[in-house]
């Protein structure tokens, strides 16, 4: 069986993920930079394995919220 902790582990030195990272958090961290990128939540959902749209707006709302009031600026402007 595979020891996931080491797997981890491993994988941060290679990777040079922080320390303390956790599997919830690299999810998070990816479906953010997704959404920063332009994906579309259906898109991030491809990627991340997120299973609704709820579970993605949770964790791209700050994200869209500035792309948002950006665009809004700009159509007034």
């Amino acid at each position: 069986m595979l020891d996931r902790t080491n797997g981890l582990a491993a994988g941060r030195l290679r990777r040079r993920i922080p320390d303390g990272s956790t599997p919830h958090g690299l999810r998070k961290a990816a479906a953010r930079r997704l959404a920063e990128a332009g994906c579309t939540p259906l898109q991030i959902m491809a990627i991340t394995g997120h299973r609704s749209l709820k579970e993605v707006t949770h964790y791209t709302l700050a994200v869209n919220q500035v792309a948002l009031a950006e665009e809004a600026i700009n159509a007034i402007s």
